[in-house]
């Protein structure tokens, strides 16, 4: 690793991102435990169990799994998910039945609802 010295210039910014990039990967940094059957993988977006199997999740259940991943006992409101979603039109029950079946999939409830403001995963689930 190295560090930036000023002026800092684009090209060198783009080389140092990547240089931490590799080495993240390379040190396993890009994996997170949902729980204790899975594990997610933000690099090639894939989750899988303790058994090795993959578990496939729909575009809006990455970004929602994602976005709650990043924060971590902390609420999203329904409000800041539905911008994640890049959508106005998500409502309370299709966001609901979005967190419902990536439950399902996971087979355990990681995302808990938090009564008329949003969801939260909490990072000892």
């Amino acid at each position: 690793m190295a560090y930036v010295e000023k002026p800092l210039e684009l090209s060198k910014l783009k080389e140092l991102l990547q240089e931490c990039a590799v080495w993240m990967y390379k040190n396993g940094l890009l994996k997170v435990t949902i729980s204790e059957k899975c594990i997610y993988d933000y690099s090639s977006k894939t989750i899988t169990t303790k058994d090795c199997d993959i578990i496939v999740l729909t575009a809006y259940e990455y970004k929602i799994l994602e976005f709650l991943l990043e924060r971590r006992n902390k609420v999203a409101t329904f409000e800041e998910i539905s911008y994640v979603l890049y959508s106005d039109r998500v409502n309370k029950k299709s966001l609901s039945s979005l967190v419902y079946k990536i439950n399902k999939k996971l087979s355990a409830s990681i995302i808990k609802n938090v009564k008329d403001i949003g969801y939260i995963i909490n990072k000892d689930e």
